[in-house]
């Protein structure tokens, strides 16, 4: 039996989507720091790291996927989302496909939602729609909206496959668009026997082999198709695959109010957020991994994607409580934020985390240090101790003469923590308490004192 093209085609990409997906894996896993540059290959991240950061790269991230969509249709989705691999592994639990509705108002809608938050300088849509960041919370956030997570997108593919992919999915939905209006579409051929096989095993549902139509801005390019059609009948072209409808003005001036009105509405509500909203609630210590800046500011910019969580090396950076929010600092001890590192920063994909330069960061005043003399030792039982002021990077904290210590120099303290870390009292005579925003200080020439 004669092995098609398309055959080799769609293993081959399997082969490179799972490969992503494990490597993906290992990173929020292991993890391996090695791989965190492929965090940067996921379109929405880098769609709001462009935003926040102007980064160059980023940009660079965006541009060259959407030309691929443009040229190719949406590989990006079938390859390089984890989210999409996923329910490509779940989606081989036998299920009806089919041509499905296409709820195209809806995705246009969502998509300019989010967009129009995006243009705002607020993340919070793609919080809850980002396939990558929710595919983060999913394998690293341990919490209940890590469970919600992974039941919901293990659980639609069963019911209606790739159901998030052509109607949630605000990524999909930005990139459909470039894709059905693209160079290379996929189409039936003249060999076409129309068998039917292709539309019955399609998990996108884009396909109607009795009319001949393919939606290219839902199919997210499997391949499947290809592989199992008998007759070759599937190949892509630059040719028109259809004449021109007489409602095509319509429905580009429809698409366009839908599309147009989710980001109007989307830029209303972060402006009146911003202006008449509370400030939201603090995460658990109220304090923020370097480069957040303020409590306000990083929670309309974390999409608690666990990037961050997930290459800690102290393990002081947690999910918000339910899994579905900001992360936080935890500073009660256990850890410290160490002064030589900012592995946080450069892991972050979003654009949430200002990717400070190590001198900067050791500068960055995240929370203040104070001195509990009541529960230390060197003041309570004259012991001889000192841990506090050796473990302190900046000297923020030094001893008298007679070794006890000093109060905390607020003008120099960073708020890592490393003092608390170090204090053998029970209860600590150290307790880090929040800032109001982080900022860079200036660092003075230490003058002895007596």
């Amino acid at each position: 039996m004669k092995k098609t093209k398309g055959r080799i085609f769609y293993l081959a990409r399997l082969f490179i989507a799972f490969l992503f997906l494990f490597l993906l894996l290992a990173v929020f896993l292991l993890p391996l720091e090695e791989l965190l540059l492929l965090l940067k290959f996921q379109f929405a991240p880098a769609a709001m790291r462009s935003i926040a950061l102007s980064a160059t790269f980023s940009i660079i991230v965006v541009l060259v996927f959407t030309l691929i969509t443009f040229f190719a249709g949406r590989f990006y989705c079938s390859t390089l989302c984890p989210l999409g691999t996923w329910q490509e592994l779940i989606a081989f639990v036998p299920t009806a496909c089919g041509k499905k509705k296409d709820h195209r108002k809806t995705r246009l809608f969502i998509a300019g939602i989010v967009f129009g938050l995006l243009l705002s300088m607020c993340n919070i849509g793609f919080l809850f729609l980002d396939p990558y960041s929710l595919f983060g919370r999913m394998v690293r956030s341990f919490s209940i909206s890590s469970i919600i997570i992974f039941l919901v997108i293990t659980s639609l593919p069963i019911w209606k496959k790739r159901f998030f992919c052509t109607t949630i999915c605000p990524v999909g939905t930005i990139l459909g668009l470039f894709a059905e209006k693209g160079v290379y579409k996929l189409q039936f051929n003249e060999r076409c026997v129309k068998c039917g096989k292709c539309e019955k095993n399609c998990p996108a549902g884009c396909m109607d082999a009795a009319n001949g139509k393919i939606d290219n801005g839902r199919c997210v390019r499997c391949l499947k198709c290809l592989s199992i059609c008998p007759a070759e009948g599937l190949s892509f072209s630059r040719k028109d695959p259809a004449p021109k409808e007489d409602d095509s003005r319509r429905k580009f001036l429809l698409d366009t109010g839908l599309f147009l009105g989710g980001m109007i509405l989307g830029k209303a509500g972060s402006f009146f957020a911003d202006k008449y909203g509370k400030i939201p609630a603090a995460p658990v210590s109220g304090i923020l991994p370097p480069g957040a800046g303020s409590l306000t500011s990083f929670f309309k910019k974390c999409t608690a994607c666990q990037a961050c969580t997930a290459v800690c090396p102290e393990k002081i950076i947690r999910p918000a409580q339910g899994g579905t929010g900001p992360v936080w600092l935890d500073l009660s001890g256990k850890g410290a934020c160490r002064y030589t590192c900012k592995k946080c920063m450069e892991a972050c994909p979003t654009g949430a985390l200002k990717d400070l330069t190590l001198k900067e960061k050791q500068s960055c005043k995240i929370a203040l240090a104070v001195h509990l003399p009541q529960n230390c030792i060197a003041f309570q039982d004259e012991e001889q101790c000192g841990l506090c002021a050796d473990a302190c990077p900046v000297k923020a904290i030094t001893l008298r003469n007679n070794g006890t210590p000093r109060p905390v120099k607020k003008d120099l303290c960073i708020g890592c923590g490393a003092c608390l870390k170090a204090c053998p009292a029970s209860p600590a005579a150290i307790k880090i308490e929040p800032i109001a925003r982080q900022l860079l200080i200036k660092k003075i020439t230490l003058t002895k004192e007596k």
